[in-house]
């Protein structure tokens, strides 16, 4: 048997070994409570805590990586600007913007004010936890939190409304991307971009799916082999 064959059958036997203690393992975990990612986008007119909200987005993921439910609303201009002051340079970053983003963020309908907006994103956290989610098994993801959980958070301060998540469930999407990078796994470029960019669904959808290829490339970050099959088909 020549060098290279030997090498080959090692590695095959070291890759079923794996397998098969990974496979134990997997018979052995106690269950896993019940856990969803929730992803957030905001599109707004500033980029303060006080920036007025055009439009929110909010998808769920449970850990298989499968969507479990969408909200959307969209802000009525007096309601945005009434709790929040716009920015000249963010309302010129708009202006260059793709058509069809500036239309779901100015004009598509039907429109809310502020509050109800953050009446309905509660309810949609609470039906999470009406489907046997605990609610401290809810993680919520911004890209990055100091910008979309924050601003959020702050609106609910001033309509005295309670916030449905606390500041420790809060994931950032840009420290995720950026650790697998640095591992060697670009996951936003390895996942193509269904939509339209700076339309909050279609962004928080594609935070999400980007987000869940960095972790799942992240727990086997020390088998190089299943790296390359996370890139090649995942």
């Amino acid at each position: 048997m020549d060098h290279v064959s030997f090498v080959m059958i090692a590695a095959a036997v070291c890759v079923v070994a794996f397998i098969y203690v990974q496979y134990r393992k997997e018979l052995n975990r106690p269950p896993v409570e019940p856990s969803v990612d929730i992803h957030l986008d905001i599109e707004t007119l500033g980029t303060r805590q006080d920036a007025p909200i055009l439009a929110v987005a909010a998808i769920a993921f449970d850990r298989f990586g499968q969507n479990v439910g969408e909200y959307t609303a969209f802000i009525e201009s007096a309601s945005a600007n009434n709790f929040g002051a716009a920015d000249p340079a963010t309302i010129e970053w708009w202006g260059q913007q793709s058509e069809a983003a500036r239309f779901e963020a100015f004009d598509r309908g039907p429109r809310v004010e502020i509050p109800a907006m953050l009446d309905g994103l509660s309810e949609f956290f609470a039906s999470h936890i009406d489907r046997g989610v605990k609610a401290n098994k809810i993680r919520v993801w911004g890209n990055a939190p100091s910008f979309d959980c924050v601003i959020l958070r702050h609106a609910y301060y001033l309509c005295r409304k309670p916030c449905p998540w606390h500041f420790w469930q809060e994931r950032c999407v840009r420290t995720i991307a950026s650790i697998a990078k640095e591992q060697g796994f670009d996951a936003k470029s390895a996942t193509e971009f269904v939509g339209e960019p700076h339309v909050a669904l279609h962004d928080a959808k594609h935070q999400a799916r980007y987000t869940h290829k960095a972790l799942s490339a992240m727990r086997f970050t020390t088998n190089a082999w299943l790296v390359y099959l996370i890139k090649k088909f995942g």
